[in-house]
Order: structure tokens, then sequence, then C-alpha cells
């Protein structure tokens, strides 16, 4: 079964916004967004790491001595982030390590 549209007024404001332009629409806008950060960060200097992740100077007061912290999480699909993550971090910030226990 075909649907007519004839592009009147009416028909438009009659027109629903199917689930399919709803995904697509949200695809796109996190698209842009993704885009949008990247540029942001690359315009004030951030270079991002291998896998895209960068660490930002926050001004938060860290730690001066040598800390360890434990991280432990349940080690599910975020496990794979932080994984990454946390080496990169403690580059950043040599005298932090971080103990990552995905369970």
């Amino acid at each position: 079964m075909t649907r007519e549209h004839s592009g009147s007024h009416e028909d438009q404001q009659n027109r629903r916004l199917s689930r399919r332009d709803a995904l697509r629409f949200a695809g796109g806008a996190s698209a842009a967004a993704m885009l949008g950060q990247h540029s942001i960060r690359v315009a004030a200097g951030q270079t991002p790491a291998a896998g895209g992740i960068t660490i930002p100077d926050t001004g938060a007061a860290l730690p001066t001595d040598e800390v360890t912290f434990r991280w432990v999480d349940s080690g599910d699909q975020k496990a794979v982030f932080f994984r990454e993550f946390f080496p990169i971090y403690s580059e950043k910030h040599p005298n932090i390590t971080v103990q990552y226990d995905g369970l």
C-alpha cells in the first residue's frame, strides 16, 4: 500500500515523524556533536591519544606524592574503555597509578 503525498500545508501538519526518521535525525545529531567536540579539542591544542582519548587539564588539585588508586567494577563493556584510559591517564600524571580490577 502506498501513500500519496500532495505536499500541501495540511498534509505536512498531519505527517508524523516515523521511527526511521527519528533514528536518522538522532544519528545525524550524534555525529555532528562528536565532530564538534573533536574540533573544539583540536582548536584548544589538545591532541587525542591513541583511541581518541584526551585527558584535559581541569585545574583540579591533584596529589603530588606517588599514589595508587584501585578501581573495581563489573568489568563489562566499559572495561574496554578503562583498560585504554587508565594507562593514558597515568602517562599524563606519572605519580598517579590506577589499579583496574574488572570483575
